[in-house]
């Protein structure tokens, strides 16, 4: 799945403290819930989005403590 503010594939960042997560535009929220749904992959949505200088409105999307980073990144490239 290509990323719309970057033109580059997405990436499942693993940086955080709180598990795997993954930076997405609002306007591909729903086609990447709806990809990791498909495969089993659990997630969580951050309620607030974000835009800056008028570029697209961002949001987060948690894949837990537990989450498998390698397994949604393979998943997200299958789309692209």
């Amino acid at each position: 799945m290509i990323d719309v503010t970057t033109e580059r594939p997405l990436k499942v960042s693993t940086n955080g403290t709180v598990g795997p997560y993954i930076r997405v535009a609002v306007s591909q929220l729903d086609d990447l819930t709806r990809l990791l749904k498909s495969h089993g992959i659990g997630y969580a949505v951050d309620e607030l989005s974000l835009s800056l200088n008028g570029a697209p409105a961002m949001t987060v999307v948690n894949l837990g403590r537990r989450g498998d980073a390698a397994a949604a990144q393979r998943i997200i490239d299958s789309a692209c």
